[in-house]
């Protein structure tokens, strides 16, 4: 494939990616942020930004994927054997104090929320919460 112009990630600051398998052996890859590292949208709820990217048509706009009902910014994922995609995890509290988009000495609160997205149906599924260590 020739190089090409670069490809808008829509609303999604794409802390996650994954190359998850479709029937039509297209693939895509799955991008999701969760709050995308804003406080605000974090403070408000607004955890909805997913979306699928077709490997073979590029130029076509990236698919919605509606989010799980948790923040998914920071979650650990995993692909399971059969393409799925295990997420588990993700911010609940977003310091206000946060010294601008890096700000790695301020501890963020987790949740022990999971889900698993579906390559099927491209939908998640919630899962059975983490259990506390």
């Amino acid at each position: 494939m020739a190089w090409a112009a670069p490809i808008s990630s829509d609303d999604v600051v794409a802390i996650h990616a994954v190359l998850v398998p479709t029937a039509n052996g297209d693939g895509e890859i799955l991008l999701f942020g969760g709050d995308n590292h804003d406080r605000l949208a974090n403070v408000g709820g607004q955890y909805d930004h997913t979306r699928r990217f077709n490997c073979r048509t590029p130029t076509q706009p990236l698919v919605y994927v509606a989010s799980p009902a948790f923040d998914l910014f920071c979650c650990g994922h995993a692909q399971l054997l059969d393409g799925r995609v295990l997420v588990a995890g993700g911010t609940t509290t977003f310091p206000p104090d946060t010294p601008g988009p890096h700000g790695h000495l301020v501890h963020f609160t987790g949740h022990r929320h999971a889900a698993i997205y579906d390559t099927s149906t491209g939908v998640f599924v919630h899962a059975s919460d983490m259990n506390p260590a």
